[in-house]
């Protein structure tokens, strides 16, 4: 099922350049129907009046994951969901600089317990 999703504007050169391509959302019926092949619509500002549309991807790939999964220690070799992928990789390609910001913010994150989608995407749609 083709989706709506709503970024932060600091991510849009980044998918805009090609550096993000993963996005990770909490694990919800509702994102569970969102699957490979279908089209991510992609935005800034949902639900708001500065909402802008990005334009469109689509899912080349989609993983379930969970918190405990994550290394507590950093090093290259520990594979993420994404099997081509290190966690360090992982965390970059989904927008953060430094592989702790992007432990520290799923640790805190309030519906952890659910787990994750990653979604990877292909931008090229619609620019």
């Amino acid at each position: 099922m083709n989706q709506n999703f709503s970024f932060m504007e600091k991510f849009v050169p980044m998918i805009m350049s090609g550096r993000k391509i993963i996005t990770n959302r909490t694990a919800s019926e509702f994102r569970s129907k969102c699957d490979v092949g279908d089209l991510m619509y992609i935005f800034t500002g949902m639900r708001t009046d500065h909402c802008k549309r990005i334009g469109t991807a689509k899912v080349i790939e989609r993983v379930f994951w969970k918190f405990e999964q994550v290394p507590e220690i950093f090093n290259y070799h520990n594979k993420s969901p994404i099997e081509s992928q290190t966690w360090h990789s992982f965390s970059w390609r989904d927008g953060f600089n430094y592989y702790s910001n992007f432990k520290d913010y799923f640790r805190k994150h309030k519906n952890r317990d659910l787990g994750f989608y990653c979604y990877r995407f292909n931008f090229n749609i619609g620019r």
